[in-house]
């Protein structure tokens, strides 16, 4: 018996990544049991991955008929909160998809849980896995660019989806940008205090909810962040990671998300070397939840650090409703 008994819940677009990992990349899991309410799409995964297990509608069927060692969770965000708590109240470690729920209150029942039975959850933020990320982080504690007083992020992509997304009410915060202020989190290595946004739609915008804002960020370390994004803006996209300016104590860096960072101290432009050895997006996060599994240790991503992006999320859209600054 191999040490990773995964039962998959959701199996959709997203599923197909976590899928691919365990059961080409690792030796040492198998999946056991496949869920989702529609059961075709269960069906799928299964032929589609030669799988002999069983394939359930709801979780509660799924965990009263199998004993997993590991859930895996790529369903929409509504159902987060239902799959992970009641996994986590058998004491079965959970690894998911972002976001960590879809409200602050349920991520926050999410944790409490997480604590009460002892039991591990770490969230996908696969962003961070980047070497430019990394060497934007590397650089926001470099001596010779001294603290950071401003941080920023443009984001701006023409994106067709179809689906859920179209639906959401906060399409843009809630489904993206939460990497994107992971991402911020991660590079200045500090949590934000506050927050004040304003959502909106482009004229021409095809989504239902607003797939557009500004948000502008105060962090414990004394820097601000800001956030300018659009789900619905037509040419020049930015890369999916966003383009980023760092204004530091002594200079400026410069990052287009994907390639090295350029420097600026004193008029003389360098151009950062990325030295960078884990795998990268999805498969970095996988490879670093699976360590931490292995060594019982928290994962950079578990619940616990993750609940804070989730905060900037919620605390964003707080904002945007109610047009005032929020105190995270």
């Amino acid at each position: 018996m191999k040490k990773y008994q995964i039962m998959l819940v959701g199996c959709g677009g997203m599923g197909h990544a976590w899928a691919d990992y365990v059961l080409k990349e690792r030796t040492d899991c198998e999946i056991i049991a496949l869920v989702d309410i529609i059961p075709e799409h269960a069906q799928n995964y299964k032929n589609e991955y030669k799988l002999e297990c069983p394939i359930y509608d709801h979780i509660d069927k799924a965990l009263a008929a199998e004993k997993p060692t590991l859930i895996i969770d790529t369903t929409t965000p509504d159902a987060h909160n239902e799959i992970r708590t009641k996994s986590l109240l058998r004491k079965i470690p959970v690894i998911g998809e972002k976001p960590l729920a879809d409200s602050i209150d349920a991520g926050r029942d999410i944790v409490k849980t997480a604590d009460m039975m002892n039991t591990p959850h770490a969230v996908m933020q696969n962003r961070r896995w980047i070497g430019a990320m990394r060497k934007m982080h590397e650089l926001a504690h470099d001596e010779r660019l001294g603290r950071v007083g401003f941080l920023m992020s443009q984001f701006f992509i023409e994106v067709h989806f179809g689906g859920f997304r179209d639906l959401m009410d906060n399409p843009l915060i809630l489904d993206m940008a939460v990497h994107t202020f992971d991402q911020a989190r991660m590079i200045l290595g500090s949590d934000p205090v506050s927050v004040y946004c304003t959502e909106f739609n482009l004229p021409g915008s095809w989504y239902k909810g607003n797939a557009s804002a500004v948000c502008v960020y105060e962090f414990e370390n004394g820097a601000i962040y800001t956030y300018t994004g659009s789900w619905s803006s037509k040419g020049f996209n930015t890369s999916w990671e966003a383009d980023w300016r760092m204004i530091c104590e002594n200079g400026t860096v410069m990052c287009d998300g994907n390639n090295a960072p350029t420097v600026e101290i004193n008029g003389k432009r360098t151009t950062e070397e990325i030295v960078y050895t884990q795998k990268t997006g999805h498969y970095g996060c996988f490879d670093e939840m699976f360590e931490a599994l292995e060594n019982q240790r928290p994962a950079e991503t578990d619940c616990h650090d993750n609940i804070k992006t989730l905060g900037m999320v919620f605390g964003a859209i707080e904002s945007a409703k109610t047009g005032k600054k929020i105190i995270l």
